[in-house]
Formats: structure tokens, sequence, C-alpha cells
């Protein structure tokens, strides 16, 4: 069984201070190669079962990442997942209901 654990947050160190935060957005892409050992082999199917999101809401300049009470995480089966690049926090809402 493989997970693969996906975060974001609202803080991120390269906005302004003032910017408005943007909606949580996590990478799904399917690898297509990965890294066995020395070897670069090629994909062939899923490379992960189980995917545990990561959301971090936190925005102001005493926000601090770095402790997992800090963070709110849910878990989605990978055959779950839509066949696309990215999904979004409204997306992910979806998923846990059964919406795709």
């Amino acid at each position: 069984m493989r997970l693969e654990v996906i975060q974001s947050a609202d803080k991120q160190e390269w906005h302004a201070p003032d910017t408005r935060p943007s909606p949580p957005v996590y990478s799904i892409a399917q690898a297509q190669e990965y890294w066995y050992g020395a070897n670069w082999m090629e994909l062939t199917g899923c490379l992960t079962h189980i995917n545990l999101f990561a959301w971090h809401a936190g925005t102001g300049s005493d926000t601090d990442q770095r402790g997992r009470h800090t963070w709110d995480s849910f878990v989605i089966a990978a055959r779950y997942l839509p066949d696309q690049k990215r999904i979004s926090a409204s997306a992910e809402a979806a998923v846990q209901t059964g919406g795709f």
C-alpha cells in the first residue's frame, strides 16, 4: 500500500504580506516515471493507493506550519480522484461526497 501526502497552504513566502490568499489547489497529476534505487523507471499504472491531502489556513505573521495540529487533512483513495492535473478545495469536497 503506497501513500502520498499532498499539501497546500494559504501563506506562501513568495506572496506579498497583504495578498489575499488563494483557494487550496493540490497537484494530482499522475507520475510518468519514478526512481527505483539508482534507476529511472517508466510507470505503468498508478503510483499511489491512498492520498492524504493536508491544508494549512493560517495567514498571519505568527503563522507556523511546523505543528501537525495546525493542519487540516483528509484521505481519499487514488482510484476516486478525477483524471486531471489539479484539484481545488471545491473539488475536494465533491470527491469526499462522491460528487465526481
